[in-house]
């Protein structure tokens, strides 16, 4: 059954007002005439609307109600249903909900006008756009998640809810911007040694530059797509054929803040979460383990200081590039650390002006 039969059964055509008045006339005995006089109705207005040419208002509907034992909230549904009805029955109509269902069906997948500014979709009837998202999704059905979306790891700022489409288009770009990039077999030993050193390896913007490549030689993608509007996602790793991909967002720009979530996923890869399957925390443990987290972040943390911050009892710029100094890493990155432990405040003085990263990242596509 189509969807225009469907809604035929849900409004089958209904009476309408000229058929209602029609009948209350044959009751009252009246002709058009009567009822024009009683209603003060001029001649023109009832044979309109005895002929179905002219819609009854609110008011109308009153003065019906005062001479038919029909109220005037029934009058004007009576209009509203048979109308309705009437539509469900036109082509142009219906053609025109199936093209509204179908942008609709696109728009639940994914953010479409984003993905058209991108030019990830082209600006195209609904059908070619749904074959598209299929291919960009690799799915076949819209309503299936993405197979690759079982072995995802990700950092999000909302953890314990689904991943919104948003995140799903983001993830899906990332993969299409990795397809092209070639890397060498994937060695985990030199990948722990590589993560292990990145803290000290990337010390101001710049470091950021090279990093692609350093990743592709030791088996590893990394790209950096920009965050989709409402996305409140920062990095994400997966597996893509049979190699890791590491995905960032740069949201949020700050260098500590994008190096940490490259350090975070760097953790998953290092502990073997692209490859065992779905890693994601949820504050009801239903899905996943928030201790893995912990783990990754503890993993993260300790290649930035292997021995642990040690920090003074007064923190101030001194004590901060003193830290630094002695860990051999950035003041951003100490900074960073300190406010995620709460030791500095968000707003503290010493986190003002700290070095951006998202020129550098845009180097990448």
């Amino acid at each position: 059954m189509n969807s225009g039969c469907h809604r035929c059964t849900l409004f089958p055509m209904s009476e309408s007002v000229a058929e209602l008045l029609q009948r209350e006339l044959q009751r009252l005995n009246w002709v058009q005439a009567d009822l024009g006089r009683v209603l003060s109705w001029s001649t023109q207005t009832i044979s309109e609307v005895m002929q179905g040419k002219r819609r009854i208002d609110a008011a109308m509907a009153v003065d019906l109600e005062a001479v038919t034992t029909i109220t005037a909230n029934e009058w004007l549904s009576a209009q509203a249903l048979h109308e309705l009805a009437s539509l469900f029955v036109d082509a142009k109509t219906q053609a025109r909900s199936d093209r509204i269902r179908q942008r609709a069906r696109l728009e639940k997948a994914a953010p479409i006008r984003e993905l058209l500014r991108r030019g990830a979709l082209s600006d195209s009837d609904s059908e070619a756009q749904e074959v598209e998202l299929k291919e960009l999704f690799e799915v076949e059905d819209l309503d299936d998640d993405p197979p690759y979306l079982s072995n995802v790891s990700a950092k999000r700022s909302m953890a314990g809810t689904p991943l919104t489409r948003q995140q799903k288009a983001w993830i899906a770009l990332g993969r299409r911007q990795a397809s092209g990039v070639a890397v060498s077999d994937y060695d985990r030993a030199e990948f722990l040694h590589f993560a292990a050193r990145l803290p000290r390896q990337v010390r101001q913007p710049e470091d950021f530059l090279p990093l692609p490549d350093q990743f592709a030689e030791i088996g590893v993608r990394l790209v950096h797509t920009p965050a989709l509007p409402g996305g409140r996602i920062d990095a994400v790793s997966l597996r893509l054929n049979d190699s890791p991909l590491i995905i960032l967002s740069g949201r949020g720009k700050r260098f500590d803040r994008v190096l940490f979530a490259l350090l975070h996923e760097c953790a998953h890869i290092a502990l073997g979460h692209w490859e065992q399957g779905f890693v994601q925390v949820h504050e009801s443990g239903a899905v996943g383990d928030p201790e893995v987290e912990q783990r990754v972040n503890s993993l993260a943390s300790e290649w930035i200081a292997p021995h642990g911050l040690n920090t003074p009892p007064v923190i101030n710029q001194t004590t901060i590039s003193e830290l630094a100094e002695r860990h051999d890493v950035s003041r951003a990155l100490i900074i960073g650390q300190l406010q995620h432990a709460g030791l500095l405040a968000w707003g503290a003085p010493a986190s003002r002006g700290l070095p951006k990263v998202e020129e550098e990242l845009m180097t990448w596509s």
